[in-house]
């Protein structure tokens, strides 16, 4: 049976009536989106079961997805634990491989315990557009390390994929899959995962424009740290503004001054949170390029990282470098960072009294994760012709930030939305409320801009934006 309108409409009636996933299908952990049918992104997700029926239920989905519909199909996979791998490997990967061309989205996640190995093999698997993988490991396992897939599993040229999103996984280096059509990659990292990280000698991606870092960089805990991680960070992000602005590993890396990112069409901000960063990238259309995506807590572990050989060739790796009032004033001479106390001097007319005690400074860093990127670009970005939308996330309602946006020229932009997290938008005093939006008002050249707020809400271990009602 195909998918059709139908059934479409049915599945969203039951997501809309909250009813029980298992209501709902009993095989695969699907998505869907209806956008012309509810013009918005309603994603429906269910998780294999692979110790019951579901490599046959799971059969029968992908002859039902072989003549795709109007609307995209997402699949998601969850091997809950390490004996669910090999009824996975034998039975439902050949399938998926089979039909891979007819899925837009797929996302697979693996157990917590699996070996790199094993994880590797799965990174090699073909798939259409977006490419997101759910992955951690243990680096000490004592376990064989047997190659245990087929060869031409790691064979997939993803002709059609465009956005790579890898979290905690690196690619395989043995044979290293072709990301001829790739635009935009972004790596994530979660506390105290050190998965090596996949430089781009495994990957061949010639048309990568976009490039985002995200994860929290901790200080090594016993049996679970790669010794090589740090250095793997350095040389990552190296060859990474390589690819992004030169092209040739030869030319030297000439970073930033800002210059090549006139062209962005679409700026999002976020913090480590995972369910944020989910949340975020599903809010960032594909042809776009996503500028960073932001830890909100300064890491010890990271200084390192700063204080090697590209120090003075950018100015922003991970936006919370600023986080670090003391330690980052001496790694960076050139003020290619303002320091907090300028920004409260310039913007508020007095300093924040709060500043001049060091326990301070983590919140200091949450209130300013927008601003600081705000004050940045007004400095060195003024103005941004061509971005059309922004999208923001806030930590609190009674911490949106007011400084810099009427100082940044923005005569495109025309939608703006926000991601509450934790207290609602609506709760936010009405001054104080009406007072930023008519400040994002006088950036744009008219006041009609689009503003949809919307709270993350997390169910079942992932997120979702909810629209939030209107303000009174």
């Amino acid at each position: 049976m195909d998918l059709t309108k139908d059934l479409a409409n049915e599945l969203m009636q039951l997501i809309l009536n909250r009813c029980s996933v298992r209501d709902i299908m009993s095989c695969a952990q699907v998505s869907r989106r209806w956008n012309e049918q509810a013009k918005a992104a309603w994603n429906f997700w269910r998780i294999v079961d692979l110790t019951s029926t579901a490599p046959h239920a799971l059969e029968l989905f992908a002859r039902r997805i072989v003549r795709p519909g109007n609307f995209s199909v997402s699949v998601k996979i969850v091997l809950q634990a390490e004996e669910d791998v090999l009824p996975f490997r034998d039975v439902v990967l050949p399938i998926l491989v089979s039909v891979m061309d007819r899925i837009d989205h797929f996302t697979l996640q693996l157990p917590v315990n699996c070996d790199r190995d094993l994880q590797q093999a799965f990174c090699s698997v073909p798939a259409p557009r977006m490419w997101a993988f759910f992955l951690q490991f243990i680096p000490n396992t004592e376990r064989s390390k047997a190659n245990i897939f087929h060869p031409d599993l790691f064979a997939g040229q993803c002709p059609k994929l465009t956005d790579l999103v890898l979290r905690n996984v690196a690619l395989s280096r043995e044979v290293p899959p072709a990301f001829n059509n790739v635009i935009w990659v972004s790596y994530h990292y979660d506390d105290g995962d050190c998965a090596p990280l996949p430089l781009p000698e495994a990957a061949a991606m010639p048309k990568i424009r976009g490039v985002a870092i995200a994860g929290a960089f901790n200080p090594p805990e016993e049996g679970l740290y790669d010794p090589a991680f740090d250095e793997d960070v350095k040389l990552l992000t190296a060859r990474l503004l390589e690819i992004h602005f030169c092209r040739q590993y030869e030319i030297p890396v000439q970073f930033f001054r800002w210059k090549p990112l006139r062209g962005l069409q679409h700026l999002c901000t976020g913090d480590r949170k995972p369910e944020v960063v989910r949340a975020l990238i599903k809010q960032v259309p594909g042809d776009r390029i996503l500028l960073w995506l932001l830890q909100d807590e300064p890491k010890a572990n990271s200084l390192p990282i700063l204080r090697s050989p590209l120090r003075g060739q950018f100015k922003i790796s991970y936006m919370t470098i600023e986080h670090w009032l003391d330690d980052a004033s001496g790694l960076f001479r050139e003020r290619d960072f303002v320091d907090y106390r300028q920004i409260y001097d310039e913007l508020d007319g007095s300093p924040h009294p709060a500043l001049a005690d060091k326990t301070y400074h983590a919140r200091v860093g949450r209130m300013n994760i927008l601003a600081s990127l705000w004050i940045l670009c007004a400095r060195y970005l003024d103005p941004l012709p061509n971005v059309e939308s922004i999208c923001l996330t806030i930590e609190k309602a009674s911490e949106i930030p007011l400084m810099a946006l009427h100082r940044i020229s923005m005569p495109k932009l025309r939608h703006v939305k926000f991601i509450t997290v934790g207290e609602k938008i609506v709760e936010v005093e009405a001054a104080h409320y009406n007072r930023f939006f008519s400040i994002l008002q006088e950036s744009a050249e008219k006041p009609d801009l689009n503003v949809e707020m919307f709270q993350l809400r997390v169910v079942d271990g992932d997120s979702a934006c909810v629209r939030d009602p209107e303000p009174a």
